[in-house]
């Protein structure tokens, strides 16, 4: 309903400047405003027809609004440009009242409608709700790795619950079950600290981190962190019981280990809001304790949401133009980096053997695109150092994306066993 209003709002916009005076127009803005109206109303035509359409189907509308999207800027550009060569002209009127300023609005116009037409994305979230969750069967064999993995993710989110700033027992709670299970397993949890005002109080905030030592006092570093926080109101079963589940999982299975590369395990405080993207964010502190130390940072793995899959048709969306490059099968776990970690990433993907299922995607993208800039990574990012996001994709998929219903049993445990079992190897490849 927001892309349809915003649409709606654009195209008024169009029908405007198209009912200026032909003088204070030049002709090349004139076919780029008729053709942006000509796209407002197929957007809105093609917004109106996805309510009716049958999910299989309406992942083709979301894949045309992306396209149309793109033929939009590129006229919008080519307008743009020609009206620049005009401008150049010798024969350029003196008197042209309000004319840049136009320009400006239009170019602005033209970028918003370029979003908004792509914008189905959106839609696709409400498409999701109507997919049925895949049946999970909650009762595992509790020593084996997808049971491990189901107990910690069912602590975390029922017995513990909503875990974030605004209920400081809970994440208590959340601090003292992450130390208890490293010590479990043979750890020294160390404690990093910092305060921040929060509520009219300043508050203390914890990270918890455990090291398997590389080889000598100068090791390159290895991260593996997830945050243990969760949106405010909401039990925080894939994000982000999950990522915490599966780091503790590969402590558990890569302790005793030796290797020339020195890894930390690190559950973070402080991702979610009002906390995300600033300096407040448990990971940007940890990430500036390594830059304190002078620490070389091979590179770090943000645990983001590993345990919703889906064999539905059509049950993954991607931001726009996305679509054309990937599954449209959400059966597959993701690693995402900006161009910066692409060496990184190669790196991880190439000591990653894929299982059956779930099967590997990866993206670098530009740092800006919020595809890839939603977690921990974006804090090492920050710091100058190479990091790597492994998701499910969240709200791409998952429509108990940061809701009272993202709960356990809509976790797939076997699924995510198998990622953590390609993580290990993975890690043990890079620390040689």
């Amino acid at each position: 309903m927001v892309i349809t209003l915003a649409q709606l709002v654009l195209l008024l916009g169009a029908v405007a400047f198209i009912r200026r005076p032909a003088g204070e127009v030049h002709p090349s803005l004139a076919a780029h405003s008729k053709f942006a109206a000509r796209s407002g109303i197929l957007g809105l035509l093609l917004s109106a027809a996805y309510w009716a359409l049958p999910p299989s189907s309406s992942h083709s509308a979301l894949s045309f609004l992306s396209g149309f999207a793109v033929l939009s800027l590129a006229v919008s550009l080519a307008n743009l440009a020609a009206f620049f060569g005009w401008l150049r002209r010798s024969e350029t009127p003196a008197a042209s009242p309000g004319l840049v300023r136009r320009m400006f609005n239009l170019l602005l116009f033209a970028s918003v409608t370029a979003f908004a037409l792509g914008g189905g994305m959106l839609l696709e979230q409400w498409r999701l709700k109507r997919i049925p969750a895949a049946e999970v069967p909650m009762e595992l064999a509790p020593d084996s790795p997808a049971g491990r993995l189901q107990a910690d993710v069912r602590h975390l989110a029922e017995t513990i619950g909503d875990r974030n700033a605004g209920r400081p027992e809970e994440v208590a709670k959340a601090v003292d079950f992450i130390a208890s299970r490293f010590k479990a397993l043979g750890y020294e949890p160390m404690m990093q600290r910092f305060s921040l005002p929060f509520g009219g109080v300043v508050t203390d905030f914890l990270n918890i981190a455990v090291v398997l030592p590389g080889k000598g006092p100068d090791a390159e570093v290895l991260v593996v962190g997830a945050h243990y926080d969760t949106f405010p109101g909401t039990p925080g079963a894939d994000d982000n019981a999950s990522g915490v589940a599966a780091m503790l999982e590969l402590a558990r299975r890569l302790r005793g280990s030796t290797g020339v590369v020195e890894v930390h395990f690190v559950a973070f405080a402080n991702e979610e809001p009002p906390f995300f993207g600033t300096q407040e964010m448990g990971s940007y502190q940890y990430a500036g304790l390594l830059r304190q130390q002078k620490r070389r940072v091979a590179g770090m793995l943000s645990l983001e949401m590993l345990g919703y899959y889906s064999d539905a048709p059509h049950s993954q969306t991607y931001p726009p133009l996305m679509a054309a490059f990937y599954p449209s099968t959400a059966n597959f776990i993701g690693f995402a980096s900006n161009w910066r970690s692409w060496f990184f990433l190669r790196r991880l993907k190439s000591a990653y053997p894929v299982p059956e299922r779930p099967g590997l995607m990866t993206a670098a993208l530009p740092a800006w695109t919020g595809a890839v800039s939603l977690s921990d990574n974006l804090s090492f990012w920050r710091h100058g150092y190479p990091a790597v996001m492994v998701t499910d994709t969240a709200f791409l998929r998952y429509s108990h994306y940061h809701t009272k219903t993202d709960t356990p049993e809509k976790l797939d445990y076997v699924r995510m066993a198998a990622v953590v079992g390609g993580l290990e190897s993975a890690l043990v490849t890079l620390r040689h």
